[in-house]
C-alpha cells in the first residue's frame, strides 16, 4: 500500500504543479478566455480532485513516516501557506498572490526533493569488532528506522528483510539507488555495502 500511496502521491503532485502553472501563465498573459474556461464545473471538480489527492496522499506518506526532517516541516508550511493566497490571487486575479502561490508550491516541491537526501550516519565499533559486529552497528543506525531491528518492521512500505528472496545483486542495487521511500546510500563502499548485505540476509527466518 505505501508503495502505491507515494506513486499516486508523485502523480497528483505533478499534475497539480502542472495545472497551477497554467492557471498562473494564462493569469499573468490576461488570457480571459483560458481563465473562464478553467472556471468550469469539470475543471472545478478536476481541480478539486487532484488538490484532495495531493493533500491526502502527503498526509499519509507523512504519518506514516519513520521521522520527519526540518525541511519537511518547511515543506508542510508552504503547501498550507500557499492553499489560501492561490484561492485569493486567483479567485481575485491579483497576480502578484497568484505568483507567490505558485512559487510557494514549487519551492515545497524543491524540499520534497531536498529532503529525500540521506547522510550515511557514521557507526563507532570497539576495536577488535567483528565484520558482522559492525555490519550490525551500521544497520542499527541506518537502516532499523524503518526494516526494524529484526527487518520485519517494514514500516513507511519498507520491505520485511526476514522474508526477504532478494540476490546479493539486488540488495546491492537498491541500496546503491534507493527505491521507493527508501533513500540511496551511495557513500558506501564496497566493503561496506557487502557487510549490510550480509547482515540483512541473516535476518532471514
Amino acid at each position: 500500500m505505501g508503495t502505491g500511496m507515494l506513486h499516486t502521491h508523485k502523480l497528483s503532485v505533478m499534475l497539480f504543479l502542472v495545472l497551477y502553472l497554467f492557471k498562473l501563465i494564462f493569469l499573468l498573459t490576461n488570457n480571459a478566455k483560458a481563465m473562464a474556461a478553467m472556471q468550469k464545473k469539470g475543471w472545478r471538480i478536476f481541480d478539486m480532485c487532484i488538490s484532495t489527492l495531493f493533500l491526502a496522499t502527503g498526509i499519509y506518506l507523512l504519518i506514516t513516516a519513520p521521522e520527519v526532517k526540518v525541511l519537511q516541516w518547511v515543506k508542510i508550511a508552504m503547501v498550507f501557506i500557499s492553499i489560501p493566497i492561490a484561492i485569493i490571487g486567483f479567485r481575485k486575479g491579483n497576480k502578484p498572490l497568484a505568483t507567490l502561490s505558485v512559487l510557494l508550491i514549487f519551492g515545497a516541491y524543491g524540499m520534497a526533493e531536498a529532503a529525500k537526501k540521506r547522510s550515511i550516519q557514521p557507526v563507532t565499533v570497539a576495536s577488535g569488532a567483528t565484520p558482522m559486529e559492525t555490519a550490525k552497528a551500521m544497520f542499527e543506525k541506518n537502516c532499523i528506522q524503518c526494516h526494524g531491528a529484526d527487518g520485519a518492521m517494514a514500516l513507511a512500505g519498507a520491505a520485511n528483510l526476514q522474508t526477504s528472496k532478494l540476490s546479493d545483486a539486488e540488495i546491492t542495487d537498491i541500496l546503491r539507488k534507493g527505491k521507493n521511500r527508501m533513500p540511496k546510500f551511495a557513500g558506501w563502499n564496497d566493503e561496506q555495502l557487502n557487510l549490510i548485505v550480509s547482515y540483512t540476509k541473516s535476518l532471514r527466518k
